[in-house]
């Protein structure tokens, strides 16, 4: 109840409401990683086009469980799509974005690496989630 509370607290005062959210899942993530071993994941998908981007965007909220948090990303030039995805290993991980691929390839006849750029970060104890999403914002791609 109190991480609702304090969600709220912190969602209610911006305009970005989706991005707030994410954000804040995703501070809660590594902390539960830091403090419970507990492993996440975190995918950052980068396109070329606003259509590519529609078409990805709209089968990872199709696919996404009641627990993944799905953002789409602000960018000047680019169409950017971030998923957390909570209590999942990198098997899981793995397996999450064979089941993506698969998924999108029925629908479109593309694979998911046609129409994205795609970079993960496992997140563990030692993990700055935030830090490697912020520096993929900004354009660094040696992380």
């Amino acid at each position: 109840m109190a991480d609702i509370v304090h969600e709220q607290q912190q969602t209610a005062s911006g305009s970005d409401t989706e991005l707030q959210q994410f954000r804040f899942q995703l501070d809660r993530a590594e902390r539960d990683a830091r403090e419970h071993n507990l492993p996440a994941a975190l995918t950052l998908f980068s396109f070329a086009s606003e259509s590519d981007a529609g078409t990805v965007t709209g089968r990872v909220r199709q696919l996404r469980r009641g627990l993944d948090v799905v953002a789409e990303l602000p960018a000047d030039d680019r169409h950017q799509l971030a998923i957390l995805l909570p209590l999942t290993d990198e098997l899981g991980h793995k397996a999450y974005l064979q089941r993506l691929d698969d998924d999108i390839r029925a629908h479109t006849g593309k694979s998911l690496s046609e129409l994205a750029m795609t970079q993960s970060l496992m997140i563990t104890g030692n993990a700055n989630a935030g830090d490697w999403l912020n520096r993929l914002l900004e354009g660094d791609t040696s992380s």
